[in-house]
């Protein structure tokens, strides 16, 4: 196991950082459910122990307590050569394969690497930040706003409190993505799994939201189970997924319907997550969706 002793990591004692993964930049598009992006995939794993994780149940190769890290000269040749080669605004999403605070420090190390390589090819990239994380001082006390945008997972007390056991309370991620924008970044937020049966609740979800951090656009997304984490949830769940979808079993399309047309109306940009364009002209949302420039 390489040495981590140039980062600050705050892990729990059983988690291992293992700076062994081999990163690399990929561009990802799904045309029938209107998604695309570019991937960096820098590290695999998460500090949190979330049900329907479909990274836990499938993409995460290794034991659970250990989180692949790619080294800083590995980064350094990922980001400069993608700099070189692709020209004008990517969003680089650092939050797919892992919770982008897993290594705080390799978040400043990253966009300033960033920075530097935009400087050099007279790129305008920048680096999207997905966590559930309730600590974002290495946001607050570095000065990133230029290549970094936040994005905050949240869901509403009764699902984080049952499926997001060790993750931070939905209170306390509304609190620090404030923080955030209080300091100057572009904070974006998901709701996403959204667990069908309570619409009331993501409804109050969805105002605190909106009143208390005004983020720049909302990404919807309903609850996808792959055959692997379907195993892993909770019966009374299992029971409502009953369409299979290219992303595995979900929801009725009109549950899902249902469900997003009462959350939509906040006079925020809001987009939707893995959903076919049918659904998105139904619901007349137009917004671009979280891992978008």
């Amino acid at each position: 196991m390489t040495s981590t002793s140039d980062l600050v990591l705050k892990v729990p004692a059983e988690v291992q950082i293992i700076l062994d993964y081999r990163p690399y930049i990929k561009r990802h598009s799904f045309p029938k459910v209107r998604c695309s992006f570019w991937l960096l995939a820098w590290a695999n794993g998460c500090l949190y122990d979330c049900e329907y994780c479909w990274l836990k149940a499938g993409y995460h190769p290794w034991p659970w307590n250990e989180i692949h890290v790619a080294d800083k000269p590995a980064l350094t040749r990922t980001l400069e050569g993608f700099c070189a080669r692709i020209p004008g605004s990517c969003l680089l999403n650092a939050g797919e394969l892992c919770d982008s605070f897993v290594a705080p420090d390799l978040i400043v190390f990253m966009a300033e690497t960033l920075r530097l390589a935009n400087e050099e090819y007279d790129r305008r990239h920048r680096l999207l930040l997905l966590t559930k994380s309730a600590d974002p001082r290495v946001l607050l006390e570095n000065d990133l706003q230029d290549v970094v945008v936040y994005s905050a997972s949240i869901n509403r007390e009764a699902v984080a409190r049952d499926l997001e056991k060790e993750a931070p309370s939905p209170a306390e991620r509304i609190l620090a993505a404030r923080r955030v924008k209080e300091a100057g970044y572009e904070v974006r937020i998901r709701v996403d799994p959204v667990i069908a049966g309570s619409h009331p609740a993501y409804l109050d979800l969805m105002e605190r939201i909106c009143s208390t951090i005004e983020p720049s656009r909302i990404t919807l997304g309903s609850l996808r189970a792959t055959p692997r984490t379907y195993r892993l949830l909770p019966d009374s769940i299992k029971d409502q997924l009953a369409e299979r979808t290219p992303w595995g079993r979900g929801y009725p399309l009109e549950t899902r319907l249902g469900t997003y047309s009462a959350l939509i109306e906040h006079g925020v940009p809001v987009a939707l997550c893995k959903e076919p364009p049918d659904v998105w002209r139904v619901l007349k949302v137009r917004g671009k969706c979280n891992c978008m420039a």
